[in-house]
């Protein structure tokens, strides 16, 4: 467990890793990408259907802005996004009787992109905060957890001290980028060396800086940093830190104040969780650790007070 000095933010990172770009490999090596998406198995679920818009009943189809860099949770090794995300957004679409589809964009254009229209949603690494909830409203997908990668054979990060004076990466745009900064701060005001800072467009690049030797840590979340670290060079080039933060959720976003998707999209993903597919997508991309339970799929979990409801009930059991 890492130990951090309280910030103020989450401790969690939207990130992810294109490990073809990494590994140089083709669209066939890598294990998530070589498989074909798999059929969805599940049912219209009428009442999760009835709740949605009637327009997009209509147009039988949702999409949703992503990125496509975030293996193992969004990859496009070829024509079509693949990965845990499009996987849940096949079974969410089942359950609601609609096509779900996935636009791929970098992360800071995934915002713009919703208050523009284009989409309909954003659904990839997004950290549910008070600030996000602010413009946009979110359903909670999963558990986060945040790492700390860096070259195999460097120190290791045990704790926020040992970020000081390294030079420190993440996605632009992200929960992360606001937390390294703080970083940043808090080391010079405690007489250390202040860390140097770079933010990139996606996890790729930052990653490929790291393995060059340009960067000494790049922060993400804890999945993707693993996977990325198991598939390049067989898991001799990184090492992820032992780090196991939880806070909060990833979240599905939708404009504000379309409280009828909010209540169909929260509806169809406990369908989803309860039907066991949840889990078992989850597990195929060694997420299992960051899995909610139905109860926990709640509308603006940064503000509502659903989730921490949910989580304290939980703890009391």
């Amino acid at each position: 467990m890492l130990n951090t000095p309280h910030t103020g933010l989450a401790f969690i990172a939207v990130a992810g890793a294109a490990v073809l770009a990494l590994t140089g490999c083709g669209a066939g090596d890598g294990p998530a990408a070589a498989d074909a998406p798999p059929q969805t198995t599940l049912a219209i679920d009428e009442e999760a259907r009835a709740l949605l818009p009637e327009q997009v009943r209509e147009d039988g189809k949702l999409v949703f802005g992503t990125t496509a860099n975030n293996a193992p949770f969004t990859m496009k090794p070829a024509e079509e996004i693949v990965g845990m995300v499009p996987d849940l957004g096949k079974e969410l679409g089942a359950v609601m009787g609609v096509e779900v589809a996935f636009e791929p964009m970098s992360f800071p254009g995934l915002v713009p992109a919703l208050e523009a229209d284009r989409v309909d949603g954003v659904w990839t690494l997004m950290t549910a905060t008070e600030e996000r909830e602010e413009t946009m409203e979110m359903v909670s997908f999963m558990k986060n957890s945040t790492g700390f990668m860096t070259l195999a054979d460097a120190e290791p990060i045990e704790t926020v001290e040992d970020l000081c004076g390294r030079h420190l990466a993440t996605v632009r745009g992200g929960t992360i980028q606001a937390l390294l900064e703080k970083v940043a701060d808090d080391c010079a005001a405690g007489d250390k060396e202040r860390p140097q800072t770079s933010y990139f467009d996606d996890a790729a690049a930052g990653q490929t800086q790291l393995r060059s030797g340009k960067v000494d840590v790049f922060s993400g979340i804890t999945v993707p940093l693993r996977y990325v670290a198991a598939q390049v060079n067989g898991g001799k080039t990184f090492t992820v830190s032992d780090v196991e933060l939880l806070g909060g959720a990833q979240a599905i976003a939708l404009s504000k104040g379309d409280k009828e998707l909010v209540e169909a999209v929260r509806a169809g993903l406990r369908e989803v969780v309860e039907s066991g597919r949840y889990d078992e997508i989850l597990a195929e991309y060694g997420a299992q650790n960051e899995a909610f339970t139905a109860e926990q799929i709640v509308a603006n979990p940064a503000t509502s007070g659903e989730l921490d409801a949910v989580v304290k009930t939980k703890e009391d059991e």
